[in-house]
C-alpha cells in the first residue's frame, strides 16, 4: 500500500509515494537504480546496489542480484 505524504503548508510541495519492494515492483526499483536523468540514479546509486547493510560486497551485478532474492524471498 502506498504512503501519501499530504501537502499540510501554503507552498506546493511534490507527491511522494513510497512502496514495499515486492518482486512484482523489482522493475520499479531497477528504474529508480538504473534510470539517467534527474529522476534516476545514474551516476549515483546507478553503480551502488546497496547491500552493505546485508553484509553482501563485490561488483554491483553481484550486489544486484542479491537485492533481487532478498525481494524474491520476501525479506
Amino acid at each position: 500500500m502506498p504512503f501519501h505524504r499530504e501537502d499540510t503548508t501554503t507552498r506546493h510541495e511534490p507527491h511522494v509515494e513510497v512502496h514495499v519492494v515486492t518482486p512484482d515492483r523489482w522493475n520499479d526499483l531497477v528504474q529508480l537504480f538504473e534510470r539517467k536523468g534527474p529522476r534516476g540514479g545514474v551516476p549515483i546509486p546507478g553503480h551502488c546496489w546497496c547491500m552493505l547493510w546485508r553484509d553482501e560486497q563485490g561488483p554491483a551485478r553481484r550486489r544486484k542480484s542479491a537485492l533481487k532474492t532478498t525481494v524474491d524471498q520476501g525479506r
